[in-house]
């Protein structure tokens, strides 16, 4: 068991967490995600359950004590819930504007297909698949981009023609390519000849204009032909990435004595009752005093 105060640094930058109750949502999450596989993507037309059922209260911390605490009901976090959905989806634009500037990411790149060279297993009007197509194409051609740049940084968002419901790919990177050597290795791999890098001043703008589309599509319930546990975009491994702060349990495998224990001494005894109770305002900040002073 972890004992507070003995870490004064960490539990200033570390944000920890108290719940009473389990959340169920994981159980049976690989038969959830073997049912799903390959299925398109369909937005619920509620939230689950759990969703912002269970309390939980976050403290934060300074010189290794406890200064206020923020209570929440936990949300489910998931792609399809509409409530979680336009959230997560916002967070993960802020999170790519921020990769694109700290990896100056100052080029864009169109990548298409050509709908004669596109294989009838992905284009069956039944079950358009080009999404699959185009991710599996766009791996040979960075095989081939980064025999000649190895340090090739890039972000990627899939959008869908709303005519055909092909898809094709938005790139921002962070080197300047060959636009005739880019055409040649599309073309030959399978993708299409319609292409274009262009430079781009502003990377706050260019960071904006490639994101939109994930917030775009899931505020307006447009998804394509995305199935389940497809990505609709892509940061690569070699990019720089902000620092995301990111909670963790209070005293984890603590028994429920040591925890009011614990609050007792840093005059939060009345934490636990309240998540107990439910009495709060979802996103209510509580400031601790302390009564030792």
């Amino acid at each position: 068991m972890n004992e507070m105060g003995t870490d004064p640094v960490a539990r200033d930058s570390e944000p920890l967490f108290l719940t009473p109750n389990r959340s169920s949502q994981q159980d049976g999450y690989d038969k959830k995600k073997q049912k799903l596989r390959g299925k398109l993507f369909v937005m619920r037309s509620r939230p689950p359950v759990f969703c912002k059922r269970y309390p939980v209260a976050f403290f934060k911390y300074q010189d290794g004590k406890i200064v206020s605490v923020t209570y929440r009901y936990q949300r489910c976090n998931s792609w399809t819930c509409p409530n979680c959905a336009p959230i997560k989806a916002s967070h993960v634009m802020n999170v790519i504007k921020e990769v694109v500037i700290l990896n100056d990411m100052k080029f864009f790149l169109t990548l298409t297909l050509d709908p004669a060279t596109i294989p009838f297993k992905y284009k069956d009007s039944d079950d358009n698949q080009t999404h699959k197509f185009i991710t599996k194409i766009f791996n040979t051609f960075l095989t081939n981009i980064r025999r000649e740049e190895r340090d090739f940084r890039y972000v990627w968002v899939i959008e869908f023609q709303k005519k055909t419901g092909n898809a094709h790919m938005h790139i921002v990177f962070n080197t300047r390519l060959d636009i005739v050597n880019v055409r040649n290795i599309w073309t030959r791999i399978g993708g299409g000849m319609q292409s274009r890098v262009m430079q781009i001043n502003d990377l706050i703008s260019v960071a904006a204009y490639i994101s939109k589309y994930i917030v775009k599509d899931i505020k307006e319930g447009n998804f394509g032909n995305l199935h389940h546990f497809e990505r609709r975009y892509c940061i690569s491994r070699s990019c720089i990435r902000p620092k995301i702060s990111k909670a963790k349990p209070f005293l984890p495998n603590a028994k429920p004595s040591e925890i009011r224990e614990e609050l007792k001494k840093q005059n939060c005894v009345g934490v636990y009752n309240t998540l107990l109770s439910g009495n709060f305002v979802d996103g209510e900040e509580v400031k601790i005093i302390d009564k030792s002073l």
